[in-house]
């Protein structure tokens, strides 16, 4: 029995120690602000819009990527804004992303398009190209 009454706690530190990697990852976006997202469509700005979780292994390694990616000069102009799927739940449904692990991609007002469940670099890379342009 007292395995067992373990179990939920170790999960709840690893799940703590996940968020915080999985944070620091996202230090070169912005968590999710309305009026930045609004005023970046009505200037015709690229953003991507990166729908996760703490816990989730798919979004750390689109973390990973995109932070990467972030420091290179081609990508300098667009905007990355992180939504917390458990956290901010109404702003994911706004979106009408159904999981985390979910890009999103605009080129001002308009939508290019989304990836869900993606980590392949290639893929993210032609994704956010299309974005910028």
């Amino acid at each position: 029995m007292p395995r067992i009454r373990l179990l939920p706690a170790s999960v709840m530190i690893a799940a703590a120690l996940l968020f915080s990697a999985v944070r620091a990852e996202y230090l070169h976006t912005e968590d999710f602000d309305a009026r930045a997202f609004a005023a970046a469509q009505s200037s015709g700005r690229g953003v991507l819009v990166a729908i996760g979780t703490a816990w989730c292994p798919v979004c750390s390694r689109q973390g990973a990527l995109l932070t990467r990616l972030s420091n290179e000069t081609i990508y300098q102009d667009l905007l990355l804004l992180h939504v917390d799927y458990d956290s901010q739940p109404a702003v994911a449904r706004a979106f009408h992303a159904n999981e985390q692990g979910t890009l999103i991609g605009f080129h001002g007002a308009q939508e290019i398009g989304r990836l869900v469940g993606v980590t392949n670099e290639t893929t993210i890379r032609a994704f956010l190209n299309k974005i910028k342009d």
